[in-house]
């Protein structure tokens, strides 16, 4: 029998930069069952939880922002309460509550805006893709990395329904920053977690932090510079020129994107047309 290829492997030399969609808002709700395929609109948790979620998602929608609902799990505790994440603008917040009914009172925009008392996220927490019902990479990929994080980081890891990017996996989101990181790997762990736990993007595994548009993704991954904080976007005929400040120095680089070429987008699908954001030559003043 011939051996399984993972659709992650089959990927191994595309870009992981830019390739992160993009989202204002990460809803990140308790649910101690398995992940079925689509168990974000597809769960037991009852007609009034669903509609709370889909309400708040039409809500920013309307307001001009694009909410991403996630499920996450800890299936080795058995907790007695529901834990809620909430993040935006690059910064997180968690509220427990003693049940799901004691949610839908509780208003997402209250909290970021500090009208609703939550508590604020002040060290890393990382969220595993480990959804193998939405694609078998996740699961075969995101489980050992999973067990590896908890191992250091205890209750600021979780499992966590699809991200996006299966053939990226293990995709790990890391909160409050909102930023995607995919291959994260068994052997780049140790180094992964260093620059996490030190306030740094790890950009070998860097996919692009989701409040930017994807040709920003990859232009922030290009540079490879911490702290960097975006000045200016100009549209050109080949792609767009991106321009960051950081510490002393100012960066600008051009990111084009590339002519489409064939991916296995994931595990069970036929293979798809893609395109990748390419760099330019960093100019740093």
């Amino acid at each position: 029998m011939a051996e399984r290829r993972y659709c992650s492997q089959l990927n191994s030399n595309e870009t992981i930069r830019g390739t992160v969609d993009v989202v204002d808002v990460w809803l990140l709700l308790e649910y101690r069952a398995a992940f079925g395929k689509r168990v974000v609109t597809e769960n037991a948790l009852g007609v009034e939880v669903s509609a709370w979620l889909d309400e708040t998602i039409t809500r920013f929608a309307e307001a001009g922002l694009k909410a991403r609902v996630l499920f996450i799990r800890q299936p080795e505790i058995d907790g007695s309460t529901v834990t809620c994440f909430v993040a935006a603008d690059q910064q997180a917040w968690v509220v427990e509550t003693p049940n799901y009914q004691q949610l839908l009172a509780m208003k997402v925009e209250d909290i970021i805006s500090g009208k609703q008392p939550a508590k604020k996220i002040s060290h890393p927490q990382y969220f595993v893709c480990t959804n193998g019902q939405r694609d078998l990479c996740c699961a075969k990929f995101g489980l050992p990395v999973y067990l590896e994080l908890r191992q250091r980081f205890s209750t600021r890891v979780w499992q966590t329904s699809h991200v996006g990017g299966h053939r990226f996996a293990p995709n790990v989101l890391v909160l409050p920053h909102g930023a995607l990181y995919g291959r994260v790997y068994p052997e780049v762990i140790d180094g992964f977690c260093e620059k996490i736990e030190g306030g740094k993007i790890a950009f070998e595994q860097f996919r692009g932090r989701s409040c930017y548009q994807k040709p920003i993704q990859a232009a922030e991954a290009y540079v490879g510079v911490d702290g960097l904080r975006l000045l200016h976007v100009a549209e050109t005929a080949q792609g767009f020129v991106v321009q960051f400040a950081g510490g002393d120095q100012n960066y600008s680089i051009e990111v084009t994107r590339s002519g489409p070429y064939a991916v296995k987008a994931s595990c069970a699908a036929e293979p798809k047309m893609a395109h990748c954001w390419l760099d330019e030559n960093v100019d740093a003043s």
